[in-house]
C-alpha cells in the first residue's frame, strides 16, 4: 500500500510539473507552483521503500531548482527592462521640439 501510495504521489509530481511549464505566465510567477508541486513528494520520502525515497528527494531538488531559475530569471528580465526604460527616455538635449512655421492647427492654408 505504501508503494502504491509512493508511486501515485510521484506521478502527481511529474504531472503538476509539466502542467506548470503550460501556465501562461511571465517568469517570476511559476515558483508558486513548482512549491506546490514539492508536496507530491513528501509522502513518498515519509512512507516510500528506499528507491522511492530517493526519487522524493530527487523531486524536492528538481522543484528547488525550478524555483531558483524562475526567481533569477525574473529578476534578470526586471533588471534588462529597467536597463531599456531608462535609455528609452529622452534627456534634455535630446528632447523633441516642435518644427518651425505654422501650427497645421492654425487652420487655414
Amino acid at each position: 500500500m505504501n508503494r502504491w501510495i509512493s508511486l501515485v504521489s510521484l506521478f502527481l509530481f511529474m504531472a503538476s510539473v509539466y502542467f506548470a511549464h503550460l501556465i501562461s505566465e511571465p517568469p517570476g510567477h511559476h515558483w508558486p507552483w513548482y512549491a506546490a508541486t514539492a508536496v507530491f513528494a513528501i509522502a513518498p520520502l515519509i512512507c516510500g521503500p528506499p528507491k522511492l525515497r530517493r526519487a522524493a528527494v530527487g523531486c524536492f531538488v528538481i522543484s528547488a531548482v525550478l524555483i531558483v531559475d524562475d526567481i533569477t530569471t525574473a529578476k534578470r528580465i526586471a533588471k534588462q527592462h529597467a536597463v531599456l526604460n531608462q535609455q528609452a527616455q529622452p534627456t534634455a538635449s535630446h528632447a523633441v521640439r516642435p518644427a518651425p512655421g505654422p501650427s497645421p492647427r492654425a487652420g487655414g492654408g
